[in-house]
């Protein structure tokens, strides 16, 4: 999910991080998947943050981590890296 935000934002993009505690219960499952998100956008957002300094763009996003399954770090980077590469165009 993600918003056009307004010209006050200090940074192009606003990101927020969410794992349900409906589909996984333990805090510590929550945060480690959280982590592996949070390491996988920081990896990509230097292209992100050109590409939407380039169209004088800001966004706010919402990454939602819908899947019942814990996955390793690869897939979601995969994952994230697709998703950025879709709001960038």
């Amino acid at each position: 999910m993600y918003l056009k935000a307004n010209d006050t934002q200090k940074f192009p993009v606003q990101v927020m991080f969410v794992v349900p505690k409906r589909n996984h219960k333990k805090a510590h499952d929550r945060n480690k998947i959280r982590r592996r998100m949070r390491e996988a956008y920081r990896l990509c957002k230097s292209d992100f943050y050109t590409s939407l300094n380039l169209k004088n763009e800001k966004l706010s996003i919402a990454m939602i981590y819908t899947s019942r399954k814990e996955e390793l770090y690869n897939p979601i980077q995969l994952s994230i890296k697709k998703l950025i590469d879709r709001l960038s165009q």
